[in-house]
């Protein structure tokens, strides 16, 4: 009988920059309410995750093409993603990063991704690029980035319109302490994001939801800092994060609402 490998719903080289010392991660667990260490070989993983060939296909899509940018990234660059494979990797590990804790929570699920020819995924992708976009961002360095166990941020800002009336929210893959890949609608006014790296909006936000991440890495740069302060830090941020999705779904279903009154009213010709 074969041996269910370890498959990890977070790559190993998404994490890398989070090790505290070689192959160690520093935690919050929400759970226990407790700052602990963990292998990281262990930590985010889970036997018969996926099997030997989906594993090779992720890799081939994903993480390969992922590791290479991030191996060659500096803090200065381009803000678009614009090389095609990289930017196909990021859209389909948003999508499969999403589907990967999915399946961790609930169990094994239908994976159709997997038995899609390359042909097929251009094809999805060159969609999906009429829409939205991938922006690399940087962050204030005195504000670095926690790591959520989804391995996604989501991004609530209630300065734009756009923002708060689209159902579709930002969604982030943290990629350095400082830096964060964000997939974006190309209506969105890109300074709006590039304003908020500016302060510690999205440090707050990488602590996740309640429902989005049970664990938030550490970054090694708060090696030093009150382990106390840290925990009060993350707690209010939780509380504060739970609420702007609350606000957000209850602000899109009053807009959904007004717009059916709207419709309603308006007699056929």
């Amino acid at each position: 009988m074969q041996k269910d490998i370890l498959s990890h719903i977070i790559p190993k080289s998404f994490t890398k920059k989070w090790e505290i010392r070689k192959g160690k991660l520093r935690y919050y667990c929400f759970k226990d309410e407790q700052i602990k260490e963990e292998d990281s070989l262990k930590l985010f993983a889970k036997e018969g995750l996926f099997t030997q060939e989906e594993e090779k296909f992720l890799n081939k899509y994903f993480e390969a093409p992922i590791s290479g940018y991030m191996d060659t990234i500096t803090t200065k660059g381009d803000v678009l993603i614009k090389k095609t494979k990289v930017y196909r990797a990021f859209v389909l590990m948003i999508f499969q990063m999403i589907a990967r804790l999915n399946i961790s929570l609930n169990g094994r699920s239908d994976q159709n991704i997997f038995s899609m020819s390359e042909l097929d995924l251009n094809n999805m992708i060159s969609a999906i690029n009429k829409n939205y976009q991938i922006i690399r961002l940087v962050i204030n360095p005195t504000t670095p980035l926690f790591y959520p166990s989804s391995g996604l941020i989501l991004f609530f800002n209630f300065d734009s319109p756009e923002l708060i009336t689209r159902s579709f929210i930002p969604i982030c893959l943290p990629i350095t302490q400082n830096q964060l890949i964000c997939m974006v609608d190309k209506k969105y006014d890109l300074k709006l994001f590039e304003d908020r790296c500016k302060d510690n909006t999205f440090q707050r936000l990488s602590i996740s939801t309640t429902k989005g991440a049970n664990k938030v890495l550490i970054p090694p740069s708060l090696k030093d800092s009150d382990e106390n302060e840290i925990i009060n830090f993350i707690k209010k941020a939780r509380i504060n994060n739970d609420l702007e999705l609350k606000l957000h779904k209850e602000i899109n279903t009053l807009v959904r609402d007004m717009c059916d009154a709207i419709s309603a009213k308006i007699p056929e010709i």
